[in-house]
């Protein structure tokens, strides 16, 4: 497998800073993989077949959009509320966002540029994995 999107789209298109340049292959290819998993594997079957320019811009728009939230998942420090001495115990402040799993953070990034593509479709198509395209 390789990733959807390379340091050039990722610096130059998505215009993307949040991730360093020697760390941006390991997590392209973990993104990449979070969109196989979203879009049931369709983002693959529509990249190896390289004809649908617009919907390929927008699976490595959201490559580097899953690859910025994994980045800020690793990266963010969490504040703590309060803290105890005696038997340490300590408590995090939790934000809105933090409300959220890790799973669906990566599914709300990759949603900005792919959730008009019907790629995220939980369902099956017309005529999708062999079904009849009309069942009447």
């Amino acid at each position: 497998m390789t990733a959807y999107a390379n340091w050039e789209f990722y610096s130059t298109t998505y215009l993307g800073t949040a991730i360093a340049q020697a760390a941006f292959p390991a997590l392209a290819l973990r993104a990449s993989a979070k969109i196989d998993q979203i879009t049931f594997d369709r983002a693959a079957a529509i990249y190896e077949a390289a004809e649908d320019t617009e919907t390929i811009t927008k699976i490595k728009l959201a490559t580097c959009a899953v690859a910025d939230e994994m980045q800020r998942q690793i990266s963010q420090p969490r504040e703590v509320a309060s803290e105890r001495v005696g038997n340490f115990s300590q408590n995090y402040i939790v934000t809105k966002d933090m409300e959220l799993t890790s799973d669906q953070r990566l599914a709300n990034a990759a949603k900005l540029h792919l959730g008009s593509t019907g790629l995220m479709f939980a369902g099956f198509a017309a005529g999708e994995y062999g079904g009849a395209a009309n069942a009447n």
